[in-house]
């Protein structure tokens, strides 16, 4: 009976530290099946989607900013390596485009099956950020929410470069938060994967951001806006860390760019777009693609005798300055209709609209939407004039 009496101690000791694992190995393993059953739900979604979509002629035969995508990959695939004097995108999704189609035979849809993959692991790391802040039912709520949100779906699996930014910059996001729970104390139980010193795993958000870039230059708004956060909450040394493994990412890409067109810029054509989306005279919206409104714009400083890329930027600027000096109040209602066009639910794009693939789908799965957008709906048929329209034109 003693013998039975010390054992039944021992059992329920509150320092057994089996007992204190016990529910920590049950947190983890139910992370673990969140973030796996999004993963798969996502990457279900998406594939079905891709073939879906690509039975479309205007998706086998891509146009505007896919078809500059594609050609630049495919020139990397074939082993061209060539640098455009002006770059009209960024090289990081065209580099990962080239990566994939050498490997896939130059196969596009083979490509977009890994985008599939990638734009699941995006769902995931969402779901991961959520449950690191608010527990396993805001990890599944968040997950499933970015799932099934329709203009996500698409440019998961569109010849697009937004896909592979979302998922670097959630990554990116993921990681500092986890940093930060390294210098708060013990992780919860589904940061584990990624434990490690606090500055290397902003280091790894550093490399992330710099590949976002790469992939979109406007990135590094937020990678400065992370860099910032870091010097404010954390010490000179970890925005450090960030900015500098930033910078040795995008050294090489700037380095090159610098050696074909003299400027440091990633992306050219950043003058125009800065004057289409602030001058006071327009919308703020690419509104003019395509079109005769963009041709006689695009042809503005060549016919002012400028023909320099960098020099056209310029000149682009100094207009843009020059009209919101002009109309500042005019420039301030643009300002608040863009603040309203950010939070509203329609999304804004520069080629083909989501909408018009939203009827195009057998199975509806591109249809769906996150509870804000549900009332698009309505305006259904507007959008599908309109887009029937921009097909003809196509």
């Amino acid at each position: 009976m003693a013998l039975l009496s010390k054992r039944s101690r021992r059992v329920k000791s509150p320092n057994d530290k089996s007992t204190k694992m016990a529910p920590m190995a049950v947190r983890e393993r139910g992370a673990t099946a969140v973030c796996a059953s999004v993963f798969l739900v996502a990457l279900a979604i998406r594939l079905i989607a891709a073939r879906e979509l690509w039975q479309l002629p205007l998706v086998r035969t891509p146009k505007l900013d896919s078809a500059e995508y594609l050609s630049w990959a495919r020139r990397l695939a074939a082993g061209d390596f060539s640098w455009p004097v002006v770059s009209q995108h960024g090289p990081g999704y065209p580099l990962f485009l080239a990566a994939w189609l050498a490997i896939g035979s130059g196969s596009p849809p083979f490509a977009i099956a890994v985008q599939a993959v990638v734009g699941a692991l995006t769902a995931t790391l969402v779901a991961a950020i959520a449950r690191d802040s608010f527990g396993d039912g805001a990890a599944l709520a968040a997950g499933l929410v970015y799932v099934l949100y329709a203009p996500a779906i698409y440019v998961d699996v569109a010849l697009l470069s937004e896909g592979l930014l979302l998922f670097l910059l959630t990554l990116a996001l993921l990681l500092l938060g986890r940093a930060e729970n390294l210098w708060r104390g013990p992780f919860r139980p589904v940061s584990a994967a990624l434990k490690g010193p606090p500055h290397f795993v902003i280091a790894s958000a550093g490399v992330a951001l710099g590949c976002a870039i790469l992939v979109r230059p406007t990135a590094v708004v937020v990678a400065s806006a992370c860099a910032m956060w870091l010097l404010v909450q954390r010490s000179r040394n970890a925005a450090a860390i960030l900015v500098v493994t930033c910078a040795v990412v995008i050294a090489p890409a700037v380095a090159k760019n610098w050696s074909v067109s003299r400027t440091l810029s990633l992306q050219g054509y950043g003058g125009l777009n800065v004057y289409i989306g602030n001058s006071p005279q327009q919308s703020g919206r690419p509104t003019f693609r395509l079109g005769g409104a963009w041709d006689a714009l695009n042809a503005e400083p060549s016919r002012a005798g400028i023909t320099d890329p960098a020099a056209q930027d310029r000149y682009y600027l100094r207009k843009t300055l020059s009209e919101i000096r002009r109309q500042p109040i005019a420039y301030l209602r643009l300002l608040a209709a863009k603040l309203v066009w950010l939070v509203q639910a329609e999304e804004i794009r520069d080629s083909h609209s989501f909408y018009f693939f939203a009827d195009r789908g057998r199975s509806g799965l591109d249809r769906n939407r996150s509870a804000e957008s549900l009332a698009l709906q309505r305006r259904r048929h507007r959008h599908r004039s309109a887009s029937l329209s921009g097909e003809r034109i196509v």
